[in-house]
């Protein structure tokens, strides 16, 4: 059985604020002391920081695309 993000969101009963996807930026940005989206900003994972950031302030920002 695969499990859908609307599985995952009933069983924590919590609003989604996004998804970060897999990126080989996350490690990478890790072995240079920084964050994602200062070492990579260009990257999947920290422009899917970035909107769930702005969702928290209140910003709408789109929920970010990941093929399964």
């Amino acid at each position: 059985m695969r499990v859908t993000v609307d599985d995952m969101m009933d069983t924590a009963g919590a609003p989604l604020l996004g998804l970060i996807p897999e990126d080989h930026a996350v490690p990478r940005s890790l072995q240079l002391g920084l964050p994602v989206t200062m070492a990579f900003p260009l990257s999947g994972a920290a422009r899917a920081c970035r909107n769930v950031a702005a969702r928290l302030t209140g910003i709408h920002a789109p929920l970010s695309h990941i093929p399964w």
